[in-house]
């Protein structure tokens, strides 16, 4: 407990209460002003001292959390709104008394649990820092045995790759197929929680074994709705880029929806948007996209991941020159543009997690008419 005296009239009486179990700190106005002291301690000031129109001196005052105003003519009109009581020699001591123990007492407490708070937050802070450790080496592990990936399904060959970046969050990207349709999900999150979080509801969908537009936006609205629960309790909102798409084998038609930066590159002439709104803040329809696909057409997806790493890169070739050219195939495609990402990594690892997928639809695929 600190008091804060004018002439030793508070101190005088702080004595006769008799409180030998509080531990008193003595000053007056100087120095009170120059000192620093303890401000969530327990404050009990004379109004002498209280009503000095001192900047500097207000400015401490102002800073304590707890005061107790010790006014023996009740000359004080105006109070700080740290002040929780007014009191004078006649207000009876065993009052007092209580007072100043049931305050020091929360005090303490509300000391014991910052200080217990501070030490769960250094252990959260060690338990996380571990935890990224060991996200990187699962990245790298998933990293170097499916470095590739490659599935030939009716009218059309899909060929993946993938690297693991340094950057929390993560990127999640897969493929299925039923009936005559094939579905694709790429995404790329600020946050591992939200990345499992879309892997399981991508899993449950993938169950369903549902391929429709009604289905998609079920799932995109599923996705939408588990982020913002996320963020409700974060104070750094987690981003998220979303790209869903339908390829319709009979058809050769490909729709669906695309939120936040990717790059697609088509050896058609009809390229997709590379760039599409932010689904936390905008509607599902205004990410939409349709179009067709040509026979022995190629569609190169890359994840967000991927275009913040080539950004950072002047690279020897142009994505765009190689996609068109039908000589080169596809798996040496990912390979050369995944040289470029890392070969001036020391460590590894690029900055950001980076995905790409491409889609080559067979010359001879039939098309329904």
């Amino acid at each position: 407990m600190i008091i804060v005296d004018s002439q030793q009239k508070l101190a005088n009486f702080v004595e006769s209460l008799s409180l030998e179990q509080v531990g008193v700190v003595k000053m007056d106005a100087v120095a009170l002003e120059v000192a620093t002291p303890v401000t969530d301690d327990l404050t009990i000031i004379h109004a002498d001292v209280y009503t000095q129109q001192n900047p500097k001196l207000q400015s401490k005052l102002e800073e304590f959390t707890t005061v107790i105003l010790f006014d023996e003519n009740n000359s004080v009109q105006n109070f700080y709104p740290n002040t929780i009581a007014v009191i004078n020699a006649d207000t009876p001591s065993s009052i007092i008394k209580n007072l100043i123990l049931t305050v020091e007492d929360s005090l303490r407490e509300r000391s014991v649990l910052r200080s217990q708070l501070i030490s769960v937050n250094q252990e959260l802070s060690e338990i996380m820092g571990n935890v990224e450790v060991e996200m990187m080496r699962v990245k790298k592990m998933y990293e170097q045995k499916a470095p590739r990936r490659f599935q030939e399904i009716k009218g059309v060959q899909v060929f993946s790759k993938y690297a693991a970046g340094e950057n929390i969050g993560g990127e999640f990207f897969d493929i299925f197929m039923d009936q005559n349709k094939l579905f694709v999900l790429m995404s790329a999150t600020s946050s591992y929680l939200a990345s499992s979080s879309i892997l399981q509801l991508f899993t449950s969908f993938k169950m369903k074994k549902e391929i429709s537009e009604d289905a998609e936006k079920n799932l995109i609205n599923e996705i939408k709705a588990e982020v913002e629960e996320l963020n409700r309790s974060k104070k750094k909102e987690i981003s998220m880029d979303l790209f869903t798409a339908i390829l319709d084998l009979n058809k050769h038609t490909v729709s669906g929806h695309l939120f936040g930066k990717f790059k697609t590159l088509s050896s058609a002439t009809n390229n997709f948007s590379n760039s599409g709104p932010n689904l936390l803040k905008e509607d599902i329809e205004s990410g939409t996209f349709s179009r067709a696909i040509e026979r022995g057409e190629r569609i190169l997806l890359c994840s967000p991941g991927f275009v913040k790493n080539w950004e950072k890169l002047n690279p020897e070739f142009m994505m765009e020159e190689i996609i068109l050219n039908k000589k080169i195939k596809p798996l040496d495609i990912l390979d050369e543009i995944f040289f470029q990402l890392k070969k001036e990594s020391t460590s590894g690892f690029l900055s950001y997690d980076a995905s790409a997928i491409i889609l080559e639809v067979q010359k001879n695929a039939m098309v329904e008419v």
